[in-house]
C-alpha cells in the first residue's frame, strides 16, 4: 500500500491548489520535498494527519488548539460578514488494483467582535469526510462519514492506516527530539508493531482501568460483618484518595506537556546560538574591561601632570654650577667702613674688645653692637642666602637624578594604556558587528531558567502525587485482601470469588505473555540496535542499548578502568541519530519476525482455554501489525536537521530498505548528504518556494527550479 498523491486547497501555508505526486516505484521508492525552516514542510505533515484522522499535532511552535487551518491570506481578505471559506485535503492511496481517495473538507468564517486586526476564525459545523474508491480504475459509489452509519470512512482509514500507529507512520523529528515523547513513542512502537497492545488493553480492562472487571466483581461481594463494612469503607476511601492523586497527576502532566515544548524550544534556541551568547557575554566583559582601562588611564594622566608640576627642580638644579661661580665672583668687601671686613669683626668678638677699647663681654651692649654690625657687612648677608640657595639646588639635583627615567616610564605607561584601550575598542567593534542585537539571548536565558525551574517544581509535585497515589492504592489493596479473606468464609460470595479468581488468572497469564514477549523482543532488538549504531556512527568504542525505561542508552565498552560506562553527555546530533537507530532496528526486526511467522506454523505453549485464547489474540495481533506495518508507507518530517553529513548519509540510506514507500520533508542542506538521490527519481524531488509578496508557499519540481 502506498500514497499516490496529496492535494491541498487553501490549507494553512498553501494558498490555492497544491498537488504532490508520490513515487510508487518498488525500487526508487522515495519522494523528497526540500525546503527551508518555516517554509511549510511541517504543514504537509499536518495535512496528512488532518485529512486521515481530523487531527493536528502540537509542534514546538504551535499548539494544535491555536492552529488556523485556513490560509492566512484568505482569512485576511474576509470580513465578519463574508461567506464561509473552504479548506480541503485529498489523499489518494493505491493498494494493488484498488485506489482509495479520501477527502476532508471544512469551512471557516471570521469571528466577530475581535477588531480589524483579529484574524481568528471559527469552523462552521463538522468537517466532511468522504471516500471514493476505484476498482481497476472503475469509480465506485462514494462513501460519506456520518454518526448514524458508524463513521464508515474513518473505519476504512483505521483498517488501512491505524491511528494508533500514526506517530510511527508519520514520523515527527521534532517530537522525537523530546525525551518524554520519545520514550512514550518507543513504548507504543514496541507494543503495537510487535503485538502487545491488544493484550495490554485486555489487562487494563481486567484490572487497571477505573471501572475494571475485577473491581466491579469485588463490588458484588456481600458484606456479612461489621469488620467487612469497616474495611470496605477504608477501601473506598483509599481508592478515592488514590484517584484524586491520579487526577492531580493528570493535571500536572498537562501543565508539564504545555511548558515542556517551550522549554525545549528555548533550549534549542540557546544551543543553536551558543556562540552568539558567548559573544554577548564576552562583549559585556570587554566593556567592563574598557571602563577599567579608561579609569586607570585617567589616573595615569593625573599622575603625569602631578609629576611635571615639580619639574622646575630638575631645570633649576642644572643652574647650580653657574650660580656658585657667580656668587664666588661677587666682591663682598664692605664699602661703608673702609678696611673693615667680616674677619675684622670676628677678631674683635673673639678677643672681647672693640677698637674703641670697650669690652665686648657676653650680654654687653658692645657685643650686641658688633654682632649687629657683622650682619650688616655684605659677605654675611649675601653669603647666607647664597649658601642656602646652593644647598637647595644641591638637594633638587639629587632629587631629580632619575627624573628623565621616571618621566619616560610614566610616558610609556600612558602610551601602553592608550594602546590597550584602542585594542579593547577594536575587539568590541568586532563583536558588535558579529552579534545580532535583535536577539536578546539574556532575556531568552532568563525565560528558559524560569520555565525550567517551573518544570522541576511540577515534576516534584507530580512525583509526590504519584507517591501518594501508590500509597493509597497499596492501602486499598491491603484492606481489599483482608476483605477477600473474610469473604471466603461466606458461601454467598463463592460464585463472585470464583469469577474474580478467573479474571486474576487471565490477567496473570496476560502479564506472563507480555513478560516473555518483551524478554526476547528486547534481546533481539538490542542486537540490531548495537549493529546499526556501529554502522551509523562508524565507531566501535561505544554501543547503544534499549532498556526497560524505553530509552536508548549509550555506553563505552571501556573508559579508563570502567567497563560499560554510560555516556550521559550526548550531543544533540547524536541523540537524533539514535532515534533513527531505533526506527531502523524496529523495522528490521519486524521484517524478520514477519518472515519467520510466514515460514513457520505457530505453536501454542499452553493447552488451557485461557492460554489458547491469549495465544490466539497474541498471534493475530502479531500477524496483523507486524506484517501490515511492512506494507505501510513512512512519512518523515524534518528528520536530519541536526545530524552531521556523515550520519545523515548513514541514516537516510537505510530507511528506503525497510519501508514500502518513503516520503521525506527535509532541509536543502541535507539533500546531498542524505544520498537519497539513488532512491529518488527526478520527477519526485520537489522544492517548497515562498512567494516574496505574501506569506504563502507553493510547490515546484526541483527540475523546474
Amino acid at each position: 500500500m502506498k500514497f499516490k498523491c496529496i492535494k491541498l486547497q487553501d490549507f494553512m501555508r498553501y494558498k490555492g491548489t497544491v498537488r504532490i505526486d508520490f513515487s510508487t516505484d518498488p525500487i526508487n521508492n522515495a519522494t523528497v520535498i526540500l525546503g527551508d525552516n518555516t517554509g511549510g514542510k511541517t504543514t504537509l505533515a499536518q495535512a496528512f494527519r488532518w485529512c486521515l484522522y481530523d487531527d493536528i499535532i502540537n509542534t514546538k511552535h504551535n499548539k494544535k488548539k491555536d492552529v488556523v487551518l485556513l490560509n492566512n491570506e484568505i482569512v485576511s481578505s474576509m470580513s465578519v460578514n463574508s461567506q464561509a471559506k473552504p479548506v480541503s485535503v485529498e489523499i489518494t492511496i493505491e493498494d494493488g488494483e484498488r485506489e482509495y481517495i479520501f477527502k476532508r473538507k471544512a469551512e471557516f468564517r471570521r469571528k466577530s467582535g475581535g477588531g480589524p486586526n483579529d484574524y481568528s476564525v471559527t469552523q462552521v459545523g463538522e468537517s466532511q469526510f468522504t471516500l471514493q474508491m476505484r476498482e481497476k480504475g472503475v469509480p465506485q459509489e462514494p462513501i460519506f462519514n456520518d454518526m448514524e452509519r458508524g463513521n464508515p470512512v474513518s473505519t476504512v482509514v483505521n483498517s488501512l492506516l491505524p491511528k494508533n500507529l500514526s506517530n510511527y507512520l508519520f514520523f515527527d523529528g521534532e517530537r522525537w527530539n523530546d525525551e518524554k515523547n520519545k520514550a512514550q513513542d518507543i513504548q507504543k512502537s514496541i507494543e503495537i508493531i510487535l503485538g502487545l497492545s491488544g493484550v495490554q488493553a485486555m489487562m487494563r480492562h481486567l484490572k487497571t482501568d477505573r471501572f475494571n472487571v475485577i473491581s466491579v466483581l469485588k463490588s458484588h461481594i456481600k458484606n456479612n460483618s461489621d469488620e467487612m463494612n469497616r474495611l470496605t469503607e477504608l477501601v473506598n476511601k483509599a481508592n478515592c484518595d488514590g484517584q484524586k492523586s491520579n487526577d492531580e497527576m493528570i493535571e500536572l502532566q498537562e501543565k508539564i506537556n504545555e511548558i515542556e515544548p517551550i522549554v525545549n524550544r528555548l533550549k534549542e534556541q540557546l544551543e543553536s546560538n551558543r556562540s552568539e551568547e558567548e559573544d554577548q557575554n564576552r562583549l559585556k566583559k570587554y566593556r567592563a574591561e574598557l571602563n577599567y582601562l579608561n579609569e586607570h588611564q585617567e589616573w595615569y594622566y593625573n599622575e603625569f601632570v602631578k609629576f611635571f608640576s615639580t619639574s622646575a627642580r630638575f631645570f633649576a638644579s642644572g643652574l647650580l654650577p653657574e650660580i656658585s661661580e657667580a656668587i664666588q665672583s661677587i666682591d663682598l668687601e664692605g664699602k661703608d667702613i673702609p678696611g673693615v671686613t667680616i674677619d675684622t669683626v670676628d677678631y674683635l668678638i673673639e678677643h672681647g674688645e672693640c677698637l674703641c677699647g670697650a669690652k665686648a663681654l657676653p650680654g654687653s651692649a658692645t657685643l650686641v653692637g658688633l654682632e649687629k654690625l657683622k650682619k650688616m657687612i655684605p659677605p654675611e648677608t649675601i653669603g647666607g642666602a647664597a649658601g642656602q640657595l646652593q644647598e637647595r639646588l644641591s638637594d633638587w639635583k639629587n632629587e631629580s637624578a632619575t627624573f628623565v627615567e621616571d618621566a619616560e616610564s610614566k610616558a610609556t605607561m600612558y602610551r601602553d594604556g592608550i594602546d590597550a584601550i584602542e585594542d579593547k575598542e577594536d575587539d568590541i567593534r568586532v563583536l558588535e558587528r558579529r552579534i545580532d542585537r535583535k536577539l536578546n539571548l539574556a532575556d531568552i536565558r532568563k525565560r528558559y531558567n524560569e520555565l525550567e525551574q517551573q518544570m522541576r517544581n511540577l515534576h516534584m509535585r507530580y512525583n509526590r502525587a504519584e507517591g501518594a497515589r501508590n500509597a493509597s492504592f497499596s492501602t486499598r489493596d491491603r484492606h481489599q485482601a483482608m476483605i477477600d479473606e473474610l469473604a471466603k468464609a461466606s458461601d454467598n460470595n463463592k460464585e463472585v470469588l470464583r469469577a474474580i479468581a478467573y479474571a486474576e488468572a487471565v490477567y496473570e497469564k496476560a502479564a506472563n505473555v507480555i513478560k516473555d514477549k518483551e524478554q526476547y523482543v528486547f534481546k533481539d532488538l538490542n542486537i540490531l540496535i548495537r549493529e546499526n549504531f556501529e554502522k551509523m556512527f562508524n565507531g566501535k568504542e561505544k554501543y547503544a542499548q534499549l532498556e526497560k525505561d524505553y530509552r536508548v542508552h549509550v555506553y563505552y565498552h571501556q573508559l579508563g578502568q570502567s567497563v560499560n560506562y554510560e555516556e550521559t553527555t550526548l550531543s544533540n546530533g547524536e541523540m537524533i541519530a539514535i532515534n533513527y537507530v531505533f526506527i531502523v532496528s524496529v523495522l528490521e526486526l519486524a521484517k524478520r519476525y514477519a518472515e519467520e511467522e510466514m515460514a513457520e506454523e505457530q505453536e501454542h505453549k499452553n493447552s488451557s482455554s485461557v492460554g489458547v485464547l491469549l495465544d490466539k489474540i497474541k498471534d493475530s495481533l502479531q500477524n496483523e501489525t507486524s506484517i501490515g506495518t511492512l506494507r505501510l508507507p513512512l512519512v518523515l518530517d524534518a528528520p536530519f536537521s541536526n545530524l552531521s553529513n556523515a550520519n545523515t548519509g548513514l541514516v537516510a540510506s537505510r530507511l528506503p530498505e525497510f519501508a514500502e514507500q518513503v516520503i521525506i520533508f527535509m532541509l536543502d542542506k541535507d539533500w546531498k548528504a542524505s544520498g537519497l538521490s539513488k532512491y529518488t527519481k527526478p520527477e519526485y524531488c520537489y522544492r517548497i518556494k515562498k512567494d516574496a509578496a505574501s506569506n504563502s508557499s507553493f510547490i515546484v519540481r526541483e527540475s523546474e527550479v
